[in-house]
């Protein structure tokens, strides 16, 4: 049934709207099923058609459930993924923040390239903010504190950035600022869960 399943995604991946393209990637990480040459193909298309119209959540989704399947796209779709989550920072939630980064920690060769410097500079923003954020009432909605498995993640970022493949003096300062602040506890984070999943 699953294999009709795969078959039938690689038919209909050429009119996939965003959600379902986002969604069918999350399906084939949840499942961990590795997509054929040719499906995989098709929906790395569909992704850059649908660029422009991708939400926050569909960017970090799609590049969370590469991550989780252990696929590196093509450097064009990386790059454009990662214009696209640069480009709606904005409006990311606080897991979208913490799946993207996880997402460039696994996949990115060298997360402190200059054109990818932009979207640390965001995301380390974005992640302070985040941290900063407090219930100042019941009437106000903000959005929820991390929780471990936030931490976790990234806690792994940051080791991406230290196996000697990103200096400091070619980082953003919001980032290494960040490290320095959260390092600890997000490495205390990730030593008490004992099954915390690590591709790094």
């Amino acid at each position: 049934a699953s294999a009709a399943l795969l078959l039938r995604l690689g038919v209909v991946a050429p009119v996939l709207e965003t959600r379902e393209t986002s969604m069918a990637f999350v399906a084939l990480a949840n499942f961990s099923r590795i997509p054929s040459p040719e499906l995989l193909q098709a929906l790395f298309t569909r992704v850059g058609e649908l660029l422009p119209l991708l939400q926050p959540q569909q960017v970090a989704n799609i590049l969370w459930s590469l991550a989780n399947l252990g696929i590196s796209p093509p450097a064009p779709v990386m790059r454009a993924l990662e214009d696209r989550a640069a480009a709606t920072m904005h409006d990311f939630l606080p897991q979208n923040v913490m799946n993207t980064l996880w997402a460039i920690a696994v996949l990115a060769e060298d997360p402190a390239t200059p054109w990818n410097n932009l979207l640390l500079k965001e995301l380390a923003e974005r992640t302070r903010t985040t941290m900063s954020v407090r219930l100042l009432s019941q009437k106000r909605a903000k959005p929820a504190p991390l929780d471990v498995m936030n931490y976790t993640q990234l806690h792994q970022f940051f080791l991406s950035l230290s196996l000697d493949r990103a200096p400091d003096a070619r980082l953003p300062h919001e980032m290494v600022a960040l490290r320095q602040t959260l390092g600890l506890a997000c490495r205390d984070a990730f030593a008490s869960i004992s099954s915390a999943p690590s591709r790094l």
